[in-house]
């Protein structure tokens, strides 16, 4: 077995980057009425909490540390276990480059990290990464195909995305379980159990009810249903298609958009596959899940 330690950059390192020194760094921010002591307050926090991990693995395990800008290169054994230490959105972002691994989450910092899916503190790692058995949450990934086409096909651990790539009116007609409408509207968001604290949420705090009276309702973390709500949906027709629970039927939307549609996962808009007037896409369960190591 060998461990996988997941990290991400802080935003220490990332000011750093844009402004080369931390003298310049210092000055930049006291310019602009700010200090630089807070985000060094917290990559300091995060770095401990990822050396503590490290200590916690016996000399014995083999250990190799990845970052998240990284990933895209690094190449994951289906033996790997996999501890991801950071933000939701790091587990969301690995998640498109596992398979069958494990995945343990750690939060380094709860004072500034308020996410839910990362489950551990770093003091509690010593006593996971010898455990034989692993008993694990099973989270349910969205799919979306475009054209039936095994290339053109996007994963998403939190949610997809359907609409224009600058988010404006997007054109379209969509089918669940009958007959197809045509939309105009900001868009449509399908999310998962993982998800539905991300994205789905705002929405549907901003929505509360639909039109036609139905309360939104948000997938478990564990959810094998996939749940979809349309941004500002114009003249809907009493809310059909508005919002609604994917369990065996897929969703079906065709682009009517002669240039400027996508569809992305995750937010990751750079991974995005562009969609033309016709083109149709089927959004889905994924044959794979995700395996979190339970708390």
């Amino acid at each position: 077995m060998r461990i996988v330690i997941v990290t991400r950059k802080t935003s220490y390192e990332k000011i750093i980057e844009e402004l080369h020194t931390d003298t310049a760094a210092r000055f930049d921010l006291k310019m602009k009425g700010s200090s630089i002591d807070v985000y060094i307050a917290e990559h300091d926090v995060y770095k401990n909490s990822v050396e503590l991990i490290r200590r916690s693995i016996p000399s014995s395990i083999s250990v190799a540390q990845v970052e998240r800008d990284e990933l895209f290169r690094f190449t994951f054994f289906d033996t790997d276990l996999i501890i991801a230490c950071g933000p939701d959105g790091l587990l969301i972002n690995l998640a498109q480059y596992i398979t069958v691994q494990k995945v343990i989450t750690v939060n380094p910092d709860p004072t500034r990290v308020s996410g839910v899916l990362m489950l551990f503190k770093p003091e509690e790692i010593s006593k996971l990464v010898t455990k034989e058995e692993y008993v694990c949450h099973e989270l349910t990934l969205a799919k979306a195909v475009v054209n039936d086409d095994s290339k053109k096909v996007v994963y998403a651990l939190g949610d997809i995305f359907f609409g224009r790539v600058d988010q404006s009116s997007a054109f379209y007609n969509i089918k669940f379980g009958g007959d197809g409408v045509d939309h105009i509207s900001s868009g449509v968001i399908i999310t998962t159990g993982a998800g539905s604290t991300g994205w789905f949420s705002s929405i549907k705090g901003m929505i509360g009810r639909l039109s036609s009276g139905v309360q939104i309702q948000a997938p478990s973390l564990e959810s094998k249903s996939l749940h979809f709500i349309t941004r500002e949906l114009f003249a809907p027709q009493n809310g059909k298609f508005e919002y609604g629970v994917i369990n065996q039927l897929p969703l079906v939307i065709r682009s009517s958009m002669p240039t400027g549609g996508i569809v992305f996962s995750d937010g990751m808009t750079d991974k995005g596959l562009p969609l033309l007037a016709g083109d149709v896409v089927v959004v889905s369960q994924a044959e794979r899940t995700l395996s979190l190591v339970r708390k």
